[in-house]
């Protein structure tokens, strides 16, 4: 008899794990994945190892005994903190909802800790793992996270009180530029500064960003239009509601925002029902309380995207001149408006509208489109444009001066 080949025990393994056929006929085994795993189910790419700017976050979290909650915005940071945790094998991501496999998997994996992310989307999870807990007998703690809006209501199906959530601030700007250096991004300095703007002390933001410009999104990145996209998409995870939309009328109005009461009447939309999607918009961290109750949107480059999109893309678009009526101040809102015509929006009024308000300061913004508005603008308003340029750039001012003595 002659050997022709060795079959061992690996060759078997390796064959059965990548031929799901033999696995159920000889083992039967499915080949389903676990339901408890190491990696997250995200549509955000989680770049890099290192954790900047959350040691004292991931220290609390490996110190922690019992349940606990980690609170934060969209993009802070959360998912990835957690899968640090789990790849040093203190805990495991819920990844599927059925009971049967998750019931096994907590008795063959024993964890630690079993991770429920986005809590707040569907806190009934939790009630559901905690259940299972009970009825295995298993030895494991539920990590939770949540937005700030939801963290109460995630909190009070978890159990556990206030000593038992830590929130995720927002990160310095000196540390954001050692996170985007660290996800692969060196220079220049001016896109450095576009990112740790937009990201705005969000980690996980920046991430995306990054991701999304080394993929060759560059104009998307710089303009705002990646991230009013992947903002767009988070909060739709958890309200039924045209978020773009609902923000138009605040966006538009540039810094210097829209009453909550003037928004509610234009959009047709309850004071109340506006006041409670605001709240949770404020969780995502897409909108900041002005003065006397004005709400704007930041940063300044998504609300250009918001206003192109909301007011000038397509049938069933919101009429722009009739929100002009309720902005605090004109000015900002015309700023916002020059911002979209940048974007590619077809403003066909955006001249009257700048006729009309006569400041030189927009003139000068206006010129800086292109080739075809700065010449509008040094035929009709020379002068507007040199008084911008010399209020804008003082030094001008001086060295005429110099020159005159």
């Amino acid at each position: 008899m002659t050997l022709r080949q060795i079959y061992d025990q690996d060759w078997f393994a390796q064959s059965l794990y990548r031929e799901p056929e033999w696995c159920t006929r000889l083992l039967g085994v499915t080949g389903r994945p676990a339901a408890l795993s190491l990696f997250p189910v995200t549509q955000r790419p989680l770049l890099g190892d290192a954790v900047l700017g959350r040691e004292r976050e991931i220290a609390w979290l490996r110190e922690q005994k019992g349940d606990c909650l980690l609170v934060g915005e969209p993009g802070s940071g959360k998912t990835f903190l957690l899968r640090t945790l789990a790849l040093e094998g203190h805990a495991r991501f819920l990844v599927d909802h059925d009971r049967t496999q998750i019931a096994n998997d907590l008795r063959s994996l024993h964890p630690a800790a079993v991770i429920v992310d986005d809590a707040h989307v569907d806190p009934t999870k939790i009630a559901n793992l905690d259940q299972i807990r009970s009825e295995v007998g298993a030895q494991f703690r539920i990590i939770a996270t949540s937005w700030p809006g939801d963290a109460e209501t995630v909190r009070s199906v978890l159990k556990v009180g206030s000593t038992k959530e830590m929130k995720l601030d927002r990160i310095d700007a000196d540390t954001m530029v050692e996170i985007i250096k660290s996800l692969g991004v060196h220079g220049p300095d001016l896109l450095l500064n576009v990112i740790r703007n937009q990201a705005s002390g969000r980690p996980g933001l920046a991430a995306t960003l990054v991701h999304l410009f080394r993929s060759g999104n560059v104009r998307d990145v710089v303009s705002g239009e990646s991230l009013a996209t992947e903002l767009s998409r988070s909060i739709g995870q958890i309200m039924d509601v045209d978020a773009m939309r609902l923000l138009a009328p605040f966006a538009l109005g540039g810094e210097a925002g829209v009453k909550q009461v003037a928004a509610s009447k234009y959009l047709g939309m309850p004071l109340h029902e506006l006041s409670s999607h605001l709240a949770r918009l404020g969780a995502a961290g897409v909108i900041r309380e002005r003065s006397e109750k004005a709400i704007s949107v930041e940063p300044e480059s998504m609300r250009w995207t918001i206003v192109r999109r909301a007011f000038f893309d397509g049938p069933g678009a919101l009429d722009a001149e009739s929100f002009l009526e309720i902005v605090e101040t004109r000015k900002d809102a015309l700023r916002t408006l020059i911002g979209a015509r940048w974007l590619g929006a077809h403003i066909p009024d955006l001249e009257r509208w700048l006729e009309e308000a006569s400041l030189p300061d927009l003139w000068l913004d206006y010129s800086l489109l292109g080739h075809a508005e700065a010449s509008y603008v040094f035929k009709r308003h020379p002068e507007s444009i040199v008084a911008a340029y010399l209020q804008r750039y003082p030094f001008i001012r001086d060295l005429r001066g110099r020159r005159k003595r």
